[in-house]
């Protein structure tokens, strides 16, 4: 993650980095790689279990306003960026407490997962697969893939902050 300081793979140094970098801006109160601290189940928008998140295998964290956030290398020009707004507490669901983001890193912007921007991979070029306006299977409670959850955020943010699904 070049425009955090940070790039490579998930490894010991990475890990110093990161926490160097977040530790700084946030008021951090639990580090959870190699712990299971931060670790819970989640649900996807149909009801249906994710196993866990945040495990130990994560670069994840708490801050004292009871969020946790894990930053993973994820592509060549994104990372990810996952954040449960209420930390272990219910309903553990993503779209609706769990948020994915994926960081752009030629611009360090942050983007919502399945969003306009996200969608536009290759420059200028639009993959109306990868956009939850045009793949409604990227946010839809009614399918049985557990997919259906994680275009819920940008829908949210897109859609003047309206959660109705």
């Amino acid at each position: 993650m070049d425009c955090l300081g940070l790039s490579g793979s998930l490894n010991d140094e990475w890990v110093e980095n990161a926490k160097k970098l977040f530790g700084t801006n946030y008021n951090v109160i639990t580090y959870c790689y190699g712990t299971s601290d931060c670790e819970y189940e989640f649900f996807y928008i149909n009801g249906n279990s994710g196993g866990k998140i945040f495990t130990s295998n994560d670069f994840a964290f708490r801050t004292a306003d009871g969020f946790i956030i894990k930053v993973a290398p994820w592509a060549t020009d994104w990372a990810a960026l996952t954040v449960d707004v209420n930390g272990s507490k219910k309903p553990n669901t993503m779209g609706r407490d769990i948020h994915t983001f994926r960081i752009r890193i030629s611009d360090c912007g942050v983007h919502p997962y399945y969003g306009y921007v996200y969608a536009q991979t290759n420059g200028d070029s639009f993959n109306p697969n990868l956009y939850w306006k045009t793949n409604e299977n990227l946010c839809d409670p009614e399918l049985s893939s557990d997919n259906a959850s994680y275009g819920c955020t940008a829908k949210v943010i897109e859609s003047g902050w309206k959660m109705d699904f």
